[in-house]
């Protein structure tokens, strides 16, 4: 299977845990508990051994784009379980995601503890055999352009959403402005907004820091070998730097004083160098109206 379609089984998947974890009350769920739903819904035709099939999916990785999973690292091995983000309510399952029987099992009552809330795009994950608290990729196939940072920023993992420090405040700001997004409602984030225009954001490195200049060198190879397999495989017609550094990275290439769209490719996917953040009005006004148009003309 490809990466482009465990993404799309990933989303199914994560839709259908959240789902079930609403209608049953239950605060929490291990692979095995969830394999018969996922069974009935035929996602998966049997489980061999204790949810083996969502395993192993998750130990490859892939499913780093569900908001519903959990990893918890033991002194020899990690174990996988689901909660959930947001209160629990009383959601029956669609007339398509059929519930497991609920024979022999025991249902949790939902809890008004604060781990309960939104966390937005805040997500636990393995990195280099760590356990580290990031951002989950806002990624989808077709999508018109994907946005590359470096890594998020602390005040961003606390608050769930990409790019909420003040350089990337202005980020966002130049987006709405130059009409290549638009803005979101008061007391909504611009990186909810992005899949229902068929863009995208992730990072080079899902490690937090408060400078980027801090970044393990280590961290910098393993993320580019883990973005160039995911941009391989859900091929956007644009990725686009959110600092020129990201791109110099993922690229190995050299752009001093190169903007707007380059040469250079990534397989199927043009590059374009975000005039950001230090740039003059003037500059930023040329080539944001080459992106918004390059964005128009993808979207046929």
């Amino acid at each position: 299977m490809t990466s482009r379609n465990k993404i799309q089984l990933a989303k199914r998947i994560d839709r259908l845990i959240a789902k079930w974890l609403r209608a049953t009350g239950r605060d929490e769920a291990r692979p095995k508990n969830v394999m018969p739903l996922l069974i009935q819904n035929d996602v998966f035709p049997s489980d061999h051994k204790e949810g083996l099939p969502l395993r192993k999916l998750q130990h490859s990785g892939d499913l780093s784009v569900m908001h519903t999973v959990r990893p918890e690292r033991k002194n020899k091995n990690t174990l996988w379980y689901f909660t959930l983000r947001e209160p629990a309510g009383s959601v029956e399952p669609g007339p398509e995601e059929k519930p497991p029987p609920t024979k022999g099992r025991r249902l949790v009552k939902p809890s008004g503890s604060p781990g309960l809330t939104s966390e937005g795009h805040r997500t636990v994950l393995l990195w280099r055999g760590r356990r580290i608290e990031s951002l989950a990729d806002i990624v989808d196939v077709d999508l018109l352009v994907l946005f590359v940072g470096l890594n998020p920023s602390p005040v961003s993992v606390a608050q769930g959403h990409y790019r909420q420090g003040r350089l990337g405040q202005r980020f966002w700001r130049m987006l709405v402005e130059h009409q290549v997004l638009p803005p979101p409602d008061p007391g909504h984030f611009h990186d909810d907004l992005l899949l229902a225009h068929r863009m995208g954001i992730t990072d080079l490195v899902t490690v937090p820091s408060r400078r980027a200049d801090s970044l393990d060198p280590a961290d910098v190879s393993e993320g580019r070998t883990i973005l160039r397999r995911k941009i391989a495989e859900l091929r956007p017609q644009i990725v686009c730097s959110v600092y020129k550094r990201a791109l110099e990275e993922l690229c190995e290439i050299r752009l001093a004083n190169r903007w707007g769209l380059v040469d250079e490719t990534m397989g199927d996917s043009k590059l374009f160098v975000l005039p950001f953040p230090y740039r003059s009005h003037a500059l930023a006004r040329a080539y944001m109206a080459q992106l918004r148009k390059l964005v128009r003309q993808a979207k046929g």
